[in-house]
């Protein structure tokens, strides 16, 4: 009968955790993929940077 109440007890408090928890997380996810876009976005931009160099260079060049 112990092991059945302390058996409540663990699965309510995880249960209370996990309410807690999973809130945080999807905070957490929603930051990381706002980082990684626009960590993506910058890249796109320093691609098209590096292309418009190596026009400039070629223009110069000719």
């Amino acid at each position: 009968m112990f092991t059945n109440i302390l058996g409540a007890f663990t699965l309510a408090f995880l249960t209370l955790a996990l309410k807690f928890i999973n809130p945080l997380s999807n905070a957490i996810d929603t930051q990381l993929n706002s980082k990684l876009e626009r960590k993506m976005k910058l890249e796109r931009h320093n691609r098209e940077i590096k292309l418009l160099d190596l026009e400039i260079d070629k223009k110069s060049r000719e």
